[in-house]
């Protein structure tokens, strides 16, 4: 009797231990999503420069719906790009262009999913000489 409650709390606890890993790669998987994406976004900014940065002007928001590889979960990825004049110069200026990606996992269980996920943010940025 005494081994069957013994293997009873065993297999919860390794249940409850494979569990935490899974929500950790997904978390890990959505993440490195985010990266890409704010890295790609920083990139079209700074190529393109001013005026509209990649997109509408110095300061944007949009979202785009992904899935990882990992996941078979699609997640909603916002996105905010901002642009501050650091310094003008006689040949140029120079601006910090930050991009800020937030997500939030979709589906049935997704009230439940932010327990022991943490951070759901990435933020990239980059400065970038315009000249005149």
């Amino acid at each position: 009797m005494i081994s069957i409650a013994l293997l009873a709390m065993l297999s919860v606890t390794v249940i409850g231990l494979f569990s935490k890993m899974m929500a950790s790669g997904s978390k890990q998987a959505d993440q490195g999503v985010a990266r890409r994406l704010a890295e790609k976004i920083l990139s079209r900014a700074a190529r393109e420069g001013p005026p509209n940065w990649g997109a509408t002007g110095a300061s944007y928001q949009d979202s785009v719906m992904l899935t990882s590889l990992r996941s078979e979960r699609s997640t909603e990825y916002f996105y905010q790009v901002q642009v501050d004049h650091i310094q003008s110069g006689s040949l140029g200026e120079l601006q910090r262009v930050q991009v800020q990606v937030n997500w939030w996992p979709t589906g049935t269980d997704a009230d439940n999913m932010r327990r022991d996920r943490g951070r759901l943010s990435v933020t990239v940025d980059q400065l970038v000489y315009t000249g005149k």
